[in-house]
């Protein structure tokens, strides 16, 4: 098993937080990164995040579950889990 210090920890969990911040921005972003194809921006709903909304701490994205897309997002003293077999795909791709 590979060594893990807080350097390389921080470089991927920042890699995994910005994947997760533009899926959640871009609705496209997944599809557009599964096909390889142009990404475009035009959401045809709503993000549901406010223009101007700003970041004031860090969130982290832990993948507890490939198969069942099981992550974990942490945030300030929270942790929220969501399940997203395509994001937990795209987020594990993004680390190859």
């Amino acid at each position: 098993m590979e060594q893990v210090n807080r350097r390389t920890f921080m470089k991927q969990a920042s890699a995994a937080v910005g994947v997760v911040g533009a899926a959640a921005v871009m609705p496209a972003l997944p599809r557009a990164l599964s096909t390889g194809g142009p990404l475009v921006a035009v959401p045809s709903q709503p993000s549901g995040v406010a223009d101007g909304s700003k970041l004031d701490q860090p969130i982290v994205a832990h993948v507890a579950n490939l198969e069942t897309g099981e992550i974990h997002l942490y945030f300030g003293t929270r942790k929220v889990t969501h399940h997203d077999r395509g994001l937990a795909a795209q987020l594990y791709k993004a680390t190859k």
